[in-house]
């Protein structure tokens, strides 16, 4: 299978503003358990065989393309449940995955964490072409009975321990973490997922961590979000939004169990808002190789009303800053510890922003 290919098929269609996909050939069946099926037979698959999940009159339902109903309200919106149908149909294609998810509008209110870990579980060593699609206005928000317990977190994106994801399309809904669940709960937690596109409309006031990626998946480093899988988190291309946040906006952590990190991934961050530390790699700083290496984040505007950090403990990443302005003065900074393999920061930089320790190079674009 040629990685690239996809991607690229992938990348077009994000910016094309969904997935679009015409000149598709109309065929009556698709064989995908046949190896060697091409990826545009699995494309066409996602355009035929959909389960849809709606809210209508504040209730949830989610049907099939056939319009039988396979969820009537659950405390997670029916979205679990029809990540789990999804699921199901992937692992009888050998882990290649049929039908797609597509999520209305709506506000969906959920009771407990929707967990991609449920629905992929270790069965299959890998699940490609996963398929997820949610419209604009399309938002998950935690109802007054979602668990507040230390790192609970809205949305799990990973398979179980020793799947992965590959080869993928997913677009989440805007998550929003401000509602009711104080002081404990992160918005979205991902691990394991490689060679995909991701796009995220935003993650807002989380009160721990907006958006979270365990390198290693070490249950101690996340207590409540056991079991990921001991590796790390590839090649991806990541868009964010909106970045809200308390404590941490985006975070990775790394650990000692395994030498894969998160590496070789772009992120595109549109607005980053917070009072804290905006990004971290690296966490817990146990990583003594470093962990998340290689990667390209790109922030377009960073805002706020007190200090924002840019902290690296891996170093050999680049930041790219299209607009980051301090308020007050001095009072943001960038930083990698790594001395010996430092990361770059290009950027328009104001002259408040302070540039500490350990970075190889420097290039302020206001000269």
């Amino acid at each position: 299978m040629d990685r690239r290919r996809f991607l690229k098929i992938l990348g077009a269609a994000a910016g094309a503003g969904g997935l679009v996909y015409a000149g598709l050939r109309a065929v009556n069946s698709i064989n995908h358990t046949q190896e060697g099926a091409s990826v545009s037979d699995f494309i066409e698959a996602w355009g035929r065989y959909r389960i849809i999940v709606y809210e209508k009159n504040g209730y949830y339902y989610a049907i099939d393309w056939h319009g039988l109903r396979i969820c009537v309200n659950s405390n997670t919106a029916c979205i679990q449940e029809a990540l789990n149908y999804i699921g199901n149909d992937c692992l009888s294609r050998g882990g290649n995955c049929r039908v797609s998810l597509l999520i209305k509008p709506g506000t969906y209110e959920v009771n407990e964490s929707i967990d991609f870990r449920e629905a992929f579980p270790p069965y299959a060593s890998y699940y490609n072409y996963l398929n997820v699609v949610s419209e604009p206005g399309s938002i998950i928000q935690p109802s007054p009975y979602f668990p507040t317990r230390r790192n609970s977190a809205l949305v799990i994106l990973s398979p179980s321990s020793g799947s992965q994801i590959y080869f993928s399309r997913i677009n989440l809904p805007y998550i929003n973490a401000s509602m009711y669940a104080v002081n404990n709960i992160n918005g979205l937690v991902m691990s394991q997922v490689n060679d995909s596109v991701i796009d995220i409309p935003g993650v807002s006031y989380s009160s721990n961590i907006g958006v979270l990626i365990n390198e290693g998946g070490n249950p101690n480093e996340y207590p409540n979000i056991s079991g990921l899988p001991a590796a790390g988190f590839f090649n991806n291309l990541i868009t964010i939004g909106l970045l809200t946040f308390n404590k941490v906006g985006l975070a990775t952590i790394g650990n000692n169990e395994t030498p894969l990190g998160v590496q070789a991934n772009t992120f595109f961050i549109q607005h980053i808002y917070g009072n804290n530390v905006g990004i971290i790699l690296d966490m817990t700083g146990s990583m003594p190789n470093g962990g998340s290496m290689w990667n390209q984040i790109m922030i377009n505007v960073i805002e706020h009303n007190s200090n924002l950090g840019i902290l690296d403990n891996s170093g050999g990443n680049i930041f790219r800053i299209n607009n980051a302005n301090t308020n007050p003065p001095n009072s943001d900074y960038v930083e990698s510890s790594n001395v010996i393999l430092g990361s770059y920061v290009i950027g328009y930089l104001s002259d408040g922003y302070t540039l500490r320790r350990g970075l190889s190079k420097v290039i302020n674009l206001w000269g």
